[in-house]
């Protein structure tokens, strides 16, 4: 993990180029007047290292919070395509940059509605060949389970984002303030342990001591609440990036400098902080924590991996329930017909009809388990399918069969909402309706909710 800056708005004066060769940043967070003149990013790239990487950020553009959460799948198509008109506006080489949405989106009561935004904004993104930095989660986000503040930050608003994100190579961002070993460790800082994600980088765009986690809004870590030196505000910083270091995802901290508001003037390096950073950090690198003999501790909370397959067999497994042995089920017949063949039951939604070799009554969760991989999970396509609509995929293949599931994503698309009208139309159609009809209608009511991007809770 290397050190990262996030550049203020308008020019810096040319000492900070001198710093910018010496510390030798990993990544560069730059507002529109930064990456749109030439003269600047020329100066920039000559003086930062080879494999820097570039967060940008379109000021106006990131505010509009409302318009995205009103309609975020529009908001994120929209946000790719003003992008990709910005390209011959920006000096920098385009394979190492990374192109910010909504910044520090609201996971109170948006989840959805950002996961959504993102998830088509990156997917539009990967399709102009351009890469995306996602989420830029803000201190204290994302939101905890059920809002509670004892309850750990909850990551699977965001299974559908993330997905697009691995799939595309593209970026996560997060912000964050606090002070470890303090009240704000794990709550508003360092979110990322709790983060099920893997195979992925992050960049921390903001970090340090805000004015909003002392008493004293606006002065940060000169303020009377914490009153530091530069030499005590580095101690802290160096605690931090060591902790940092530990998480294998981050590709790089970088500490909210330079900045465009005079208030937040305790973030500035110009001044008290610039030989601080460069006795510290020259070039940049900050040790593994493996080679750290007096690395701190941080809560042991393993990275746990997120398996899509498992999150759908979890899912079936409560709506297929037992075993079930209904002689007006046609599944429950080995001929596939009520009073032809024998009547041997379905158990956690493998039926006599499908597999009429099999013991029903005393199939195992693990052989159904094989079963839904093997013949519908893969040959369906929903492995490849981004989540949740790889659920509806599958959900189709079982209840409709193979044949189904191909010809309804050959003839719509992966449109969640047009499979819905293709089930209920299949449903009404059915000669045995007014028996399981009730059933089918909830369990298609259920998946929908799974489906659901726009909903926003409150």
């Amino acid at each position: 993990m290397r050190l990262g800056l996030h550049w203020m708005r308008e020019h810096p004066d040319r000492r900070d180029m001198d710093h910018v060769r010496k510390m030798k940043y990993a990544s560069y967070t730059l507002f529109e007047p930064a990456w749109s003149d030439r003269d600047f990013c020329n100066e920039l790239l000559a003086a930062a290292p080879d494999d820097a990487i570039f967060l940008l950020r379109h000021h106006g553009r990131s505010e509009q919070k409302g318009e995205m959460y009103a309609e975020p799948k529009r908001m994120g198509l929209e946000h790719a395509e003003e992008w990709a008109k910005d390209t011959n506006r920006i000096h920098l080489p385009l394979e190492r940059v990374y192109m910010c949405g909504i910044n520090e989106p609201n996971t109170n009561h948006a989840q959805r509605a950002t996961d959504e935004y993102e998830t088509w904004r990156m997917r539009r993104m990967s399709e102009l060949g351009l890469k995306a930095g996602t989420w830029c989660f803000g201190t204290g986000h994302p939101s905890t389970y059920d809002l509670k503040p004892e309850n750990k930050p909850n990551w699977e608003w965001y299974v559908s984002s993330y997905l697009e994100l691995k799939r595309g190579g593209h970026i996560g961002v997060v912000h964050e303030y606090g002070l470890p070993g303090t009240h704000m460790w794990g709550n508003n800082c360092n979110r990322l342990q709790y983060c099920p994600f893997e195979d992925l980088k992050f960049v921390i765009q903001e970090s340090g001591v805000d004015g909003g986690t002392g008493a004293h809004p606006g002065q940060g870590w000169q303020s009377q609440a914490f009153n530091m030196s530069p030499s005590q505000y580095g101690n802290w910083l160096d605690t931090y990036f060591r902790v940092m270091a530990q998480d294998r995802r981050v590709h790089s901290v970088q500490v909210f400098t330079y900045d465009f508001a005079h208030p937040w003037s305790s973030f500035d390096l110009q001044e008290r902080m610039r030989d601080e950073f460069e006795r510290r950090w020259i070039g940049g690198v900050i040790s593994p924590a493996a080679d750290i003999d007096d690395a701190p501790e941080v809560p042991d909370t393993p990275i746990i991996s997120f398996d899509p397959f498992q999150k759908a067999l979890e899912w079936l497994k409560v709506r297929e329930g037992g075993f079930q042995n209904n002689p007006r089920d046609p599944g429950n017949w080995t001929g596939g017909k009520p009073g032809v063949g024998e009547l041997k039951g379905t158990k956690y939604g493998i039926s006599a009809a499908s597999y009429p070799h099999l013991d029903i009554a005393d199939l195992t969760w693990e052989q159904a388990s094989d079963i839904y991989r093997g013949d519908y999970w893969e040959p369906s396509g929903a492995a490849r399918q981004p989540w949740p609509f790889a659920l509806m995929l599958m959900d189709v293949a079982v209840l409709h069969g193979l044949g189904a599931a191909s010809q309804w994503l050959s003839d719509y698309g992966p449109d969640a909402y047009a499979f819905a009208w293709r089930r209920q139309r299949v449903y009404t159609l059915s000669e045995n309706v007014d028996i399981f009809g009730k059933g089918w209608t909830h369990r298609l009511d259920e998946l929908m909710k799974e489906m659901d991007f726009s909903e926003v809770r409150s």
